[in-house]
């Protein structure tokens, strides 16, 4: 009797265990996902604004290709 006691507290620490490194694991998925778009977001916002500028200055780049 103590036995299947001590299998079922140790089969719900172990379930446990598992649902916290999902957790874990979807969180540090979520993280890199966003840290992508951010970058992503930044990169573009910078294309943007540099040919903005360009073309304030009146010699943009990509017009002379």
């Amino acid at each position: 009797m103590l036995g299947l006691a001590v299998a079922v507290a140790l089969a719900a620490l172990l379930m446990c265990g598992q649902m916290c490194h999902k957790s874990y694991l979807d969180g540090q998925a979520h993280g890199i996902a966003y840290g992508k778009a951010q970058a992503e977001q930044q990169a573009y916002d910078k294309g943007y604004a540099a040919a903005v500028y360009e073309y304030q200055e009146g010699d943009p780049e990509w017009a002379r290709r």
